[in-house]
Formats: structure tokens, C-alpha cells, sequence
């Protein structure tokens, strides 16, 4: 389970990584990137810094991954789509179904 929780905070920091680079190559400032995504700055940050413990809650840092991919123009990196899919099931909860008896 540790290694699980490692393996999946390695990828997010590999994407953030990969995001910020990205931006910084467009020379985009994160303030213009809020601008045009209406993504708070903190939060664009926390997906830079591969931190999903934001305060809105996962879910919504995996829209906020995708959207920001999206408008940095990854849609077209298919090996980079995968490693967000990736990390993206690895962070879901399995769901428990209560059974009926």
C-alpha cells in the first residue's frame, strides 16, 4: 500500500513537472493561466507541485489536471494523456456496494 501511495505521488509529480515546464515554454505566467482557464492560482500551482490534497477534494484536482493539460495543449501527447489516466485511477477509492439480502 506505501508503495502504491509513493508510485502514485512519483507520477503526479512527474505530470506537475511536465505541466510547469510546458507553461514556462509558452511563457505563460500561472496568474495568465488562471485568467484564461478560471483555475484559482492555488490550485494551478498544487497541480505543478504534484500535491491532489487540494482543498476542494480530488475529484476535482483530476478536472483541474485534465483542463489544465488540456489548455497547455497535451491533448495531442498521447504517452502524456495515459500517465494523467493513470494516475488518475490510481487515486480513485474503490466503491462499496451494500448488497441486499
Amino acid at each position: 500500500m506505501a508503495g502504491e501511495i509513493n508510485d502514485t505521488r512519483g507520477k503526479l509529480t512527474e505530470l506537475g513537472e511536465r505541466i510547469r515546464a510546458q507553461r514556462e515554454h509558452l511563457g505563460l505566467s500561472v496568474q495568465e493561466v488562471e485568467e484564461q482557464t478560471k483555475i484559482r492560482s492555488k490550485y494551478l500551482m498544487a497541480i505543478e507541485a504534484g500535491e491532489d490534497k487540494i482543498a476542494p477534494g480530488k475529484a476535482y484536482f483530476r478536472v483541474f489536471l485534465k483542463s489544465y493539460a488540456d489548455f497547455l495543449g497535451f491533448w495531442t501527447d498521447l504517452s502524456f494523456l495515459e500517465c494523467i489516466r493513470k494516475s488518475v485511477q490510481s487515486q480513485k477509492k474503490p466503491v462499496l456496494s451494500a448488497g441486499r439480502q
